[in-house]
């Protein structure tokens, strides 16, 4: 074993948590740095068993084996070496270590010196930046997605995959709005193991302001459920639903709600800012898309309205022709009836075009079309009686 200075002044010099153990597991040394990282005091920690104090309940086994197997062979495979493995703190939280075991002394003296480092810090980082590059990619999917011209199933089928992913949850469900309710759409995810969910679910419809998707409609904003009791989640009870969290969301278009999305966890959640945040960019991309496909099936619709339209004044115009040829005596008369008709034929398009296609005075279009071919009010004719 190492002189007593010697290992005091590792114990206040290190930086990291250093604890050190007898051949049975007591605790004979705990530097402050163990203090802060596991919470127990020096005089709590110093005399007591490790296991309990450091060591999650389902490694004890393995760490009492090892133990017995060093006493009895001088043979330890995680002696020396730098292995990461969770550790125990005080409140209950299971946290990743770094750690690094190696024994001291003589057999019948025999101690075992742990240096350990928390390293939730960086593994917290690491899966933010995981996280983030998953949100990256997701978002860029749903930008791109939202270019495009897609039917609304495609777009909702994305709109669950992506926020089931961005979320790590299981099942994914969607409403769409009709007849001033929410109607179940599609569902993404593992439906086996949520039957009962899935069947209470599609089983009704929900209103506005009513349960978790009714007031998402109504706030056009998300909500998140950390504990799904009968008051928040009205679908019956969140053990036999086997749903513990929810989280919905609004796809919003032009300022109105089209559809909602929800999602639910077996596991208790409780609400992450920055996931909200970026389920909203997402139902806000989803949005754009619907928007876009709104406005292509409105495109196609005019088309079809014009090529419609069209066709009807070609027959018009050929009628026209055919029906001024029969009374022309000379080719001068013929032009300059078939001229006069095709006038009257543009008036009554600007008539209907200025009154946008709604109904129109008989008493105007026959005053301006047909008074068109009517001789001056100072010759006796039929036309006179046009004007009331």
């Amino acid at each position: 074993m190492p002189h007593r200075e010697a290992l005091d002044l590792i114990l206040q010099t290190s930086l990291d948590a250093v604890v050190v153990i007898d051949a049975v597991g007591t605790v004979t040394a705990w530097n402050d740095a163990a203090e802060r990282v596991f919470g127990w005091s020096r005089a709590e920690a110093i005399g007591s068993p490790m296991g309990p104090l450091i060591i999650p309940a389902h490694l004890r086994p393995a760490h009492e084996a090892g133990m017995k197997r060093f006493l009895e062979t001088g043979q330890g495979p995680v002696l020396r070496r730098r292995i990461e493995i969770t550790a125990l703190r005080r409140s209950g939280e299971e946290f990743p270590i770094e750690l690094i075991i190696t024994p001291m002394g003589p057999l019948e003296n025999l101690q075992f010196l742990a240096s350990i480092r928390d390293i939730s810090p960086e593994k917290a980082l690491l899966r933010t930046l995981e996280r983030r590059a998953t949100e990256a990619g997701l978002l860029h999917q749903v930008a791109a997605a939202a270019s495009e011209t897609r039917s609304l199933d495609e777009i909702v089928a994305l709109a669950l995959s992506a926020v089931c992913s961005l979320l790590s949850w299981p099942i994914g469900h969607a409403f769409l709005i009709e007849r001033d309710r929410l109607v179940g759409h599609s569902w993404h995810g593992d439906l086996a193991d949520h039957a009962f969910l899935v069947a209470v679910t599609d089983a009704r419809t929900f209103q506005r302001g009513e349960g978790l998707p009714g007031r998402v409609w109504e706030s056009a904003a998300p909500e998140w459920i950390a504990d799904c009791d009968n008051t928040s989640f009205i679908r019956g009870n969140k053990d036999d639903l086997g749903v513990a969290s929810a989280f919905a969301v609004p796809i919003v278009t032009l300022g109105e709600v089209v559809a909602v999305l929800e999602f639910f966890s077996p596991a208790p959640r409780p609400p992450d800012p920055d996931l909200i945040r970026s389920a909203q960019t997402i139902g806000a991309q989803l949005g754009r898309a619907v928007e876009r496909q709104r406005e292509a099936e409105h495109q196609s619709l005019l088309m079809s309205e014009l090529a419609h339209r069209t066709k009807n004044l070609m027959a018009i115009i050929s009628s026209l022709v055919s029906q001024t040829s029969r009374g022309a005596t000379s080719l001068k008369s013929y032009v300059s009836e078939l001229q006069g008709r095709l006038s009257s034929l543009a008036t009554a398009q600007t008539i209907l075009v200025r009154s946008q296609w709604e109904p129109t005075s008989l008493h105007v279009l026959v005053r301006d079309v047909v008074g068109l071919h009517c001789p001056p009010d100072d010759q006796p004719s039929r036309c006179r009686a046009l004007t009331p």
